[in-house]
C-alpha cells in the first residue's frame, strides 16, 4: 500500500511538471531573423518539429486552417510554425511578445516606415478581400500591419499607413 501511494505521488508530481507551461524566461532562444533562412538554429525547410519540441518543450497549441494549413504555436514566446506532411516546418510567424530583429534591424517594435527604410520598397498584398492587414512582401520575409479602418480598403494608402507598427513576421524559404 506504501508503494502504491509513492507510485501516485511520483507519478502525479511528473504529469503536473510535463503540463506545466515554459515561460518566455525559462527557454532561451536566439531571436536573430535572417531573412530566407529562419530565426536563430531553427531553419526553414531544414528543421523538424521534433526539433522544436526538444528545444522549446510541448507547451504549443496545434491549430488547422481552413486551407488545410497547420500552425504549431507558442504563444508564450510569440513564435508559431508551419509545417509539411514531413513534419519539416515552411514558415515561421512572430508575434508579440517575440522580441528578435532582423540583420537590418527591423522588429515587431518597428514601424512600417523603417521597414521601408532598410528593405526598400515592398510587393504589397492582403491576404483577402475582407482581412484586415497589409503584407509588405520582401524575398523570404514578409511584414505584416493591421490596415487603418478609417479609410477604404482599396486602394492602399501607403503614406497613411507608415507610423503603422509591424504586428507579424513571416520568415520562409525563397526558391533557388
Amino acid at each position: 500500500m506504501k508503494t502504491r501511494f509513492i507510485l501516485t505521488i511520483v507519478s502525479l508530481t511528473l504529469f503536473s511538471y510535463c503540463g506545466q507551461k515554459v515561460s518566455s524566461e525559462e527557454v532561451k532562444v536566439d531571436n536573430s531573423i535572417t531573412e530566407g533562412q529562419g530565426v536563430g538554429q531553427f531553419r526553414v525547410n531544414e528543421t523538424t518539429l521534433d526539433d522544436i519540441t526538444k528545444t522549446l518543450g510541448n507547451t504549443y497549441e496545434t491549430v488547422l486552417y481552413e486551407d488545410g494549413r497547420l500552425e504549431f504555436n507558442y504563444k508564450d514566446l510569440g513564435l508559431a510554425f508551419y509545417y509539411d506532411s514531413k513534419k519539416t516546418i515552411t514558415v515561421i510567424l512572430l508575434r508579440q511578445p517575440f522580441s528578435g530583429q532582423s540583420n537590418k534591424g527591423i522588429g515587431l517594435n518597428s514601424t512600417l516606415d523603417e521597414v521601408i527604410k532598410a528593405y526598400g520598397p515592398p510587393e504589397w498584398s492582403t491576404p483577402c478581400k475582407t482581412c484586415d492587414t497589409w503584407t509588405a512582401r520582401y524575398k523570404g520575409i514578409e511584414f505584416v500591419i493591421d490596415r487603418d479602418k478609417a479609410l477604404p480598403k482599396f486602394p492602399f494608402d501607403e503614406q497613411t499607413h507608415l507610423k503603422k507598427r509591424i504586428s507579424e513576421i513571416f520568415v520562409y524559404k525563397t526558391g533557388a
